[in-house]
């Protein structure tokens, strides 16, 4: 997922949201955007892909939502994973105070 989307509470908010469709992967940034994997039922995942733009925090702006099918991990839980700094450079809005 790339735009503005670091920086602007939106790992959170993904954290919340898969939380609320009882989804299990993770969300984590990178060095282009922020990267979720989901798993769980396909009716909840499109729901899921669908907010993540729809309902972004107020802050964020997404540019784009590229999907790819990935066998499960079989995770249990969603979580925020810690951040990698491989890819581009992710935009950060200026003036806004980011989360360690």
């Amino acid at each position: 997922m790339t735009g503005v989307v670091q920086g602007v509470g939106f790992r959170p908010f993904v954290h919340g949201l898969a939380r609320s469709l009882e989804l299990d992967g993770f969300v984590l940034n990178d060095g282009g955007g922020v990267i979720v994997e989901a798993e769980g039922d396909p009716a909840r995942l499109d729901r899921f892909a669908a907010a993540l733009s729809q309902e972004a925090p107020s802050l964020a702006w997404v540019a784009s939502v590229e999907t790819e099918a990935v066998p499960p991990l079989g995770k249990t839980g969603f979580a925020i994973e810690a951040s990698r700094s491989e890819g581009g450079a992710a935009a950060i809005p200026a003036d806004v105070a980011t989360c360690d």
